[in-house]
C-alpha cells in the first residue's frame, strides 16, 4: 500500500514539477512557478503521511496517531511562524514540508513497531478474485476524496479569480 502511494505521489509530483509554469499561469500567479516546482515533493510526503495514518487507524493505533499529530502540529506551528516571518510563502511551505517529513518518519516507525515485519498476517497474498471486493469497497471512498479535493481546488480558484489570495487565506483560517 505504501509503495503504491509512493509511486502515485511521485507521478503527481513529477507532473507538478514539469508543468509548474503552466500551473502558475492557470492560477494567475506566474511569479510562483519556481515555488510550485520546488515544493512538488509536498505531494509525495502528504500522500505518504495520509496512507500511514490510515494504516495506523486500521490497526487501532489511535493514541499513537494522536501523539504523532500533536508532535507534527507543534513542529508546523513554530516552523510556520519562523519560516513565514523570515521567508514568506517559501518559508511557510518549507515548514509544511518539514512537518510532513517528520510525520512520515515517526509514522513509519510506529507502523514498524505495531506491525512486525515477520508477522505472518502481514504477508497475505491477494488473489485475483479478492480484488473485486477490495475495489468495490475502496473505489467509492477514493472517488469521494477525489471529488472533495477537486471541489475544494476549484472553489479556491474561483475565489482567487473573483477576489484575491487574502480572501483565500481568511477562508482557510476560518475552516
Amino acid at each position: 500500500l505504501l509503495q503504491i502511494t509512493l509511486i502515485t505521489g511521485c507521478c503527481f509530483a513529477l507532473v507538478q514539477f514539469i508543468f509548474a509554469e503552466e500551473i502558475a499561469i492557470f492560477i494567475a500567479a506566474p511569479h510562483l512557478d519556481n515555488t510550485i516546482r520546488n515544493f512538488s515533493p509536498l505531494i509525495i510526503f502528504n500522500a505518504q503521511t495520509t496512507t500511514q495514518l490510515a494504516i495506523l487507524s486500521g490497526t487501532k493505533q489511535f493514541k499513537v496517531t494522536a501523539k504523532i499529530n500533536t508532535v507534527t502540529g507543534i513542529i508546523i506551528f513554530f516552523a510556520s511562524c519562523f519560516g513565514t516571518y523570515f521567508w514568506g510563502l517559501n518559508g511557510a511551505l518549507a515548514a509544511l514540508l518539514l512537518s510532513f517529513v517528520v510525520q512520515t518518519i515517526i509514522s513509519q516507525y510506529a507502523i514498524n513497531k505495531s506491525i512486525p515485519s515477520n508477522d505472518s498476517d502481514t504477508n497475505i497474498n491477494v488473489s485475483f478474485k479478492d480484488i473485486r471486493p477490495i475495489l468495490s469497497f475502496s473505489l467509492p471512498i477514493a472517488l469521494q476524496d477525489s471529488l472533495y479535493a477537486i471541489t475544494h481546488w476549484m472553489s479556491t480558484y474561483i475565489i482567487i479569480m473573483i477576489s484575491n489570495y487574502h480572501e483565500v487565506g481568511i477562508i482557510s483560517a476560518a475552516a
